[in-house]
């Protein structure tokens, strides 16, 4: 199945074979770069909080900071469950504050039906006489709103308006493997008897009712159109998609894990 980003088409083919993928690696501080404050983030897990799932900790973290527009010098383990998110001088205590927020109760995650779309300047009435903020305002994830949650894709080009929870939670997801540009994602047997019923009805669907999103901390990960019934198997690609990335994310979403600043 063909799962493409953002404004894709999800279609069926069968998940290939992949061979198994180095973890990715840890961030590599530029030469110039001056450290600032660092922030310890103690993690949990619904799963085994193994070293894959550290590292995929680790590549989400540094992303979503320097997403949000802070500088990240390093992301460190210093602990079996802990990470260090070392921060450029330059960066503020209040945007450290703000992220270390962000990640600790994050508004969204895991599988949602698509209410409305809207562009990234936002402004769009929600009913009651308030309106969708701006992308910028979310640059630190996504924000609920008048029993709604809006969530940007990491470009911030284009904002999401969602339920306030998703139809199915992270740990739907029992497998994620990269090959080259595709992620592949395997669902749990009951996990994927739902997302067969719910791809069905939103095939037939007109739109937004026809998409569907995966969202976790930092946004919107993919929110593609459904073509057809899907079973417990899909793949997310792309020209320009960062796999490894994706695969990250998706693995945290997974495991269930959480993040404490200390």
């Amino acid at each position: 199945m063909l799962l493409l980003a953002f404004g894709g088409v999800l279609s069926g083919e069968p998940a290939p074979t992949t061979p198994d993928t180095p973890a990715p690696s840890e961030s590599t501080p530029p030469a110039e770069s001056e450290s600032g404050d660092a922030l310890v983030i103690e993690l949990a897990a619904e799963r085994e909080l193994d070293p894959a799932t550290l590292d995929a900790a680790r590549t989400a973290l540094a992303f979503h900071a320097e997403n949000a527009g802070i500088e990240v010098v390093d992301v460190t383990e210093t602990d079996a469950d802990e990470l260090a998110v070392t921060f450029g001088a330059d960066v503020t205590s209040t945007d450290i504050d703000a992220f270390a927020r962000a990640i600790s109760a994050p508004a969204a995650e895991g599988f949602y039906a698509v209410d409305a779309v809207h562009p990234a300047t936002g402004g769009a009435d929600l009913g009651d006489g308030s309106a969708t903020p701006p992308c910028d305002v979310l640059r630190f994830g996504p924000i609920s709103v008048e029993g709604h949650v809006i969530a940007c894709d990491e470009a911030m080009l284009t904002q999401l308006l969602l339920p306030s929870s998703a139809r199915l939670v992270g740990d739907a997801i029992i497998e994620v493997e990269v090959s080259g540009d595709v992620v592949a994602v395997t669902l749990s047997d009951a996990a994927a008897e739902d997302f067969a019923a719910w791809t069905r009805e939103a095939s037939a669907a007109t739109a937004p009712g026809n998409q569907i999103a995966l969202v976790d901390f930092i946004g919107v990960i993919s929110a593609p159109t459904v073509a057809e019934e899907l079973a417990g198997e899909f793949q997310i690609s792309g020209a320009t998609l960062d796999a490894e990335l994706i695969a990250a994310r998706l693995r945290l979403i997974s495991a269930g894990v959480s993040f404490t600043p200390r």
